[in-house]
């Protein structure tokens, strides 16, 4: 293994010296975080960029982009770098969850040709934040419809997360847990991600919500701003023999917390036909595909 540093929750502030304007939240420190003891995120800075890498679930190392303001020249120097530690380590010079709109700063790689592939499976879903909220229209009568059968049929109340209430967050996650399989997490165990952002709450620029049904603590969410015009849902969970519960709480969280933000990003499906339909329901405005970027030395051509 190269080496890079193992990412620590002191590590947010260096991150967010590199953070750019993106609109996937694969990069942001809440997620690196989170999901740490999955992914094994380690780092380098390199030619003024963040260049870092994590573990796959087959067990090989690939990286992310790196972050940084972009100027050609630099971030080809920190390409070759990194290149050359991943070439001692007999590691691939290989990039995922790369946007749509950073291939090029891999296409224009002097000497390189990359070869790019995109799963769908883990294409962000993003919505017109005005069109998710008001739920005009026919096509959206069934959740109106759940929303307004839970505040009329419920005594419930809606507080922000906080240092005092983030245990109740966490019995919401436990009873989520109880009625599911640990195969139904595709990334690795939820429960524990999540417990480690609340653990470190004031650490993150997060935002949350917890909804209480007769005073017990039933649903809770955790969002964050991740560019100037679009905040990422990060966790949301409920109680789902609560009726109506989580279109509600999908529609007050955004409204209390991010007044006037344009967009939301509901992140990927992961392939899981349930959670298409459900974020397909929501009428995304658009897809944010990420890539899987290699890097290979071009053939000399022939004489």
């Amino acid at each position: 293994m190269p080496d890079f540093k193992m990412l620590t929750l002191d590590d947010g502030p260096i991150i967010k010296k590199y953070k750019e304007d993106m609109k996937i939240s694969d990069m942001e420190f809440t997620q690196l975080y989170a999901w740490q003891e999955n992914f094994h995120n380690r780092y380098k800075i390199i030619d003024g960029y963040f260049c870092a890498l994590y573990q796959r679930d087959d067990g090989s190392c690939s990286c992310y982009a790196p972050l940084g303001t972009y100027e050609k020249d630099r971030y080809n120097s920190a390409l070759m770098k990194l290149k050359k530690e991943l070439e001692e380590h007999g590691l691939p010079f290989r990039f995922d969850f790369v946007p749509e709109d950073w291939l090029i700063r891999f296409a224009v790689l002097p000497g390189y040709k990359a070869y790019m592939d995109c799963n769908e499976n883990f294409s962000d879903y993003i919505y017109d934040a005005e069109d998710f909220l008001c739920l005009k229209g026919n096509a959206n009568e069934h959740k109106r419809y759940l929303v307004n059968y839970f505040k009329q049929h419920y005594n419930y109340e809606y507080r922000c997360l906080n240092e005092e209430n983030r245990d109740d967050a966490y019995k919401v996650m436990e009873n989520w847990c109880r009625e599911k399989d640990c195969q139904d997490c595709y990334w690795g165990c939820e429960k524990r991600s999540v417990f480690k952002i609340l653990e470190a709450w004031q650490a993150f620029d997060c935002k949350g919500a917890v909804v209480y049904v007769d005073g017990a603590a039933k649903a809770f969410m955790i969002g964050e701003q991740i560019s100037h015009d679009m905040v990422v849902s990060h966790f949301q969970k409920a109680d789902k023999h609560v009726k109506g519960l989580y279109a509600y709480l999908s529609n007050e969280f955004y409204t209390r917390e991010y007044p006037g933000i344009k967009y939301i990003n509901l992140q990927e499906d992961m392939g899981i036909p349930a959670l298409r339909d459900s974020k397909m329901s929501y009428r995304p405005c658009h897809m944010l595909h990420k890539y899987t970027v290699t890097l290979r030395r071009k053939k000399r051509d022939s004489i």
